[in-house]
Order: structure tokens, then sequence, then C-alpha cells
């Protein structure tokens, strides 16, 4: 798994970065309880266009990805049985609640797009976060795009670490009752 050595490194620091914000454990506001298990964003259906190597490794690692109509394939009863290796749309989502949430607590934008940022062929842009992770994962990121990443999100964590009182800073999950 060298090959995805810096995606992996990248998925940590935003993996950080979410549990430091800890807006979607507590304060999802779409976050839904189906049979005692807790279904937030990985009931969107959201795309996932991954390279097949990637595919491959995630299967090896996690099983097969079973699709279904009301949730992501790898959802379980505890919720994303991905450890590592999540899809670039996972990563890099961020609903329209939580985008607010960051803004207005934190100043933080994590959908910031540009024109430039534009994938699959696709017309309209991506966020610049989803476009980086893309890259990486293709092995077509420079070392400076790779590095700047980081320190973006880096960035990010310490705003955050700096607003928010330290008894919620990394705070173990709790389900809801």
């Amino acid at each position: 798994m060298a090959e995805f050595d810096d995606y992996i490194r990248v998925e940590k620091l935003i993996s950080k970065f979410f549990e430091t914000v800890d807006y979607c454990r507590n304060s999802c506001p779409d976050l839904q309880t189906q049979q005692d298990r807790l279904i937030g964003c990985c009931n969107c259906g959201l795309p996932v266009y991954d390279p097949e190597e990637e595919k491959k490794v995630r299967a090896g690692l996690y099983g097969p990805y079973i699709r279904s109509d009301d949730e992501c394939g790898y959802h379980s009863d505890t919720g994303c049985r991905l450890k590592t290796l999540k899809p670039v749309g996972c990563l890099s989502f961020a609903c329209n609640p939580f985008h607010e949430y960051l803004i207005q607590q934190y100043g933080i934008n994590f959908r910031t797009y540009s024109s430039s940022n534009k994938l699959y062929d696709l017309d309209s842009p991506t966020t610049e976060i989803h476009y980086l992770l893309s890259k990486i994962l293709a092995n077509k990121a420079t070392p400076k795009e790779i590095k700047g990443l980081e320190r973006k999100i880096n960035m990010f964590i310490s705003i955050v670490e700096k607003k928010k009182p330290a008894a919620f800073i990394h705070s173990s999950f709790q389900r809801r009752p």
C-alpha cells in the first residue's frame, strides 16, 4: 500500500479535523437512527469515483462494497467500516449545515471552489480538497500540492483547537440515546 502513503497521511489529517470539530457526531441535523444504527451522510448516495487499484485494496482490507438504496455499502452497525482509504467524496464532503457551521464558528471555508478544479470531464468545478485528494490518489499531485493541502488542514485544526474549549477537543464517540 506504499502507493497510497500520501493519501492516507492526508486522510488522517482530515479525519483529525472532523474529530476536532466534532459536529457530525453530536450536531448533525440529518442524523437518523435506523434500526439502532446512526446514519448521517452515509445515506446521501455520494458517487464514488475511485481508481480501480484503490477499490481492490479497499475490498481486500474491508470486504466488498455492498450498495444499498438507503446507505453506503461500507456502513455498519458501528459506523463506517473504512479506517483508511475512504473515498475522496467522503473525505471532502461537507453538507450545507456543517459548511455554514464552520464558517460561522471558525471562519473556515471547507468548500473552496476553483474553476481549474475540474475532474472527470464535468462542467462544474469540484472543491479544492476533493480535487487535490483525487490528484493524490491518482499519483498526479506534486509534493508542493500535497504539502499545501496538509498545511491547510493543519491550519483548520489549529483554528478549531484555539477556539474550542479543551474539554470538547478529541472527545470520544458517544451514541445519541
